[in-house]
């Protein structure tokens, strides 16, 4: 990987803040700056919540044990692999399960990563490898192969946050196959909540194919799972814990079931034959209200990044621009998510929209461009909807519905 640089950056809500970058040399705090060790065909990486174990003859993650309670979050390795699949287009008409392994994907060899760089000579290289090592994160680098497809699954480890991100890189080359990511959670007796629009809804843990929005948790007697994702949609479970997510498929352009069986002779356009880039947010713990709360920001993170740019020289702010902006619209809690920020139809007020994301009841506090906070009660999955508008130095906020009517 290429040197760059990584920070943590503290940015309030709808504002903006600048970084300056020193040619200096600080002393770097490495206490807490996750570590690896090689151990034959094993990779072990350390932070301060988990110790996780790669073995290289799989090209896989096997170990995830969790600091604060010694538990291994997994039964088996982590891995892709092609399930059967069809040519029709919509999956077909009676299919609800997605799930019998066609092929696994395995490591490459040294010759398969050298002709990857196109080094066709070169077979030094490893499929299991750290890539990233810094005082604020550990990025360790899993290369396998399956017939004609290959995929990267990138793991990132922090010093100041328990989460695991994992970064998948699909080289797609499968026909009539589907690709899951499976993770092997050992958590007997699941149960399954999943991001809807607007609210949240279970799903059974029967090995059925479940669609589903951002985020996505397992709840066990005693143990939770959440994951966040960035546009990856379906997903299988076992009763058992294992997870499958559903990353792509091989079929046919508006192929149908008429089309069955395809034959060689023909000529067929099938989809998703390219890179397909998906980054998932790991985060486990005993407490599930906690859990479920730190989701949907997490899940808002990878959906919608903080944006940022880069200059050579500092700019020149306009005169009497504060160096902190504060934020132009500010709401607590986290379990309480904005909707909508935008101009009204009519073109002469905003539109305010919140939402309730954790299924709990609770009082948002609302503060818009540094005016006093504004209390409002919510309900568990409740929408609300403001016209605001300003007049001098007051505020309005009039209630409204999903197309800006005013409530009774």
């Amino acid at each position: 990987m290429q040197p760059f640089l990584g920070f943590v950056a503290e940015v309030p809500p709808m504002s903006a803040r600048r970084y300056e970058i020193r040619f200096e040399s600080p002393a770097v705090d490495m206490r807490h700056a996750p570590t690896a060790a090689h151990d034959g065909q094993y990779l072990t990486v350390e932070n301060r919540w988990w110790v996780a174990r790669f073995d290289a003859r799989l090209g896989a993650l096997v170990s995830l044990r969790q600091r604060a309670t010694g538990r291994d979050l997994l039964q088996g390795p982590v891995q892709l692999m092609a399930m059967a699949d069809t040519a029709h287009a919509w999956g077909g008409m009676d299919r609800a399960v997605f799930n019998a392994v066609a092929g696994v994907f395995e490591a490459m060899s040294g010759a398969e990563l050298g002709a990857m760089v196109g080094e066709e000579t070169d077979h030094s290289g490893a499929p299991v490898r750290v890539i990233h090592q810094g005082p604020l994160a550990l990025t360790v680098e899993c290369l396998t192969l399956w017939q004609h497809s290959r995929a990267s699954l990138r793991y990132t480890f922090y010093a100041d946050l328990p989460q695991v991100d994992m970064a998948v890189s699909l080289f797609m080359q499968a026909r009539q196959k589907m690709i899951k990511l499976v993770l092997p959670f050992d958590l007997p007796g699941v149960q399954a909540a999943c991001e809807v629009p607007y609210g949240m809804a279970g799903r059974s843990a029967d090995s059925t194919e479940h669609a589903y929005n951002r985020w996505l948790h397992l709840r066990a007697p005693d143990f939770n799972v959440g994951l966040a994702n960035d546009g990856q949609n379906g997903f299988d479970l076992d009763p058992d814990g294992t997870l499958r997510l559903s990353l792509t498929r091989g079929a046919v352009y508006s192929g149908w079931d008429t089309m069955l069986p395809l034959s060689p002779d023909k000529s067929y356009a099938f989809m998703d034959q390219e890179r397909i880039d998906t980054t998932f947010r790991l985060i486990a713990g005993a407490d599930p209200e906690a859990l479920r709360a730190d989701l949907t920001p997490l899940a808002l993170a990878l959906n919608q990044p903080l944006e940022w740019f880069f200059v050579y020289h500092p700019p020149s702010p306009p005169q009497g621009a504060p160096a902190a902006p504060p934020s132009f619209i500010a709401v607590e809690p986290p379990t309480i998510a904005l909707g909508a920020l935008k101009q009204a139809e009519d073109g002469r007020a905003l539109i305010v929209r919140l939402y309730e994301t954790a299924g709990q009841a609770t009082t948002a506090s609302i503060c818009l461009e540094g005016d006093a906070a504004r209390l409002e009660a919510f309900s568990p999955y409740q929408i609300k909807s403001w016209r605001v508008e300003r007049d001098g130095s007051t505020v309005h906020w009039t209630p409204c519905n999903l197309i800006e009517e005013a409530e009774a």
